[in-house]
Formats: C-alpha cells, sequence, structure tokens
C-alpha cells in the first residue's frame, strides 16, 4: 500500500468514515470533514506511529488536508531515508 492509501485509511477509520467513502485531497479535515482539534491530533499521531516518523508543528500546519498530510509524510519519510 502506498502512503497516500495508507494515510487515507488512517483518515477514514479515525473520522470513523465508511472504507468506500469518497475522500477527495483537498478536503479540509476540519472544516470540510467536521474534525475537531482532538480528532486530527489523534489522525497525526497514528500516522507518525504507522510511518515510523516524526512531523514537526510546521508540518502540522500544512496538513488540513488529505493531500497536504500525504505531502508531510512522503518529506518526513524521503528525510529519514525511506521511500
Amino acid at each position: 500500500m502506498n502512503p497516500g492509501d495508507e494515510v487515507a485509511q488512517i483518515v477514514r477509520r479515525n473520522l470513523r468514515l465508511a472504507e468506500d467513502h469518497p475522500l477527495p485531497g483537498d478536503l479540509s479535515f476540519a472544516d470540510d470533514l467536521g474534525a475537531d482539534s482532538i480528532l486530527v491530533m489523534g489522525i497525526l499521531v497514528r500516522v507518525e506511529e504507522t510511518f515510523g516518523i516524526e512531523l514537526t508543528a510546521e508540518s502540522v500546519t500544512r496538513s488540513d488536508t488529505l493531500d497536504g498530510l500525504v505531502r508531510e509524510v512522503e518529506r518526513a519519510l524521503a528525510g529519514a531515508g525511506r521511500r
């Protein structure tokens, strides 16, 4: 599974969306999907655990959408030499 698919799966699970629920990459976790800050932090923690990375505070602020979060995961994996 590629990082984008894994991140989407984590988002769906944390937001309790059906596995087949469409999840366009440009939807805001908060504004479009109704996730509060605690749910978003849960998503970020799970992503860090899944990929064995640590997201910086700066990267977290750029991660309000699925596309943004996937970019930050890929950036962190590339920085760790794991891509």
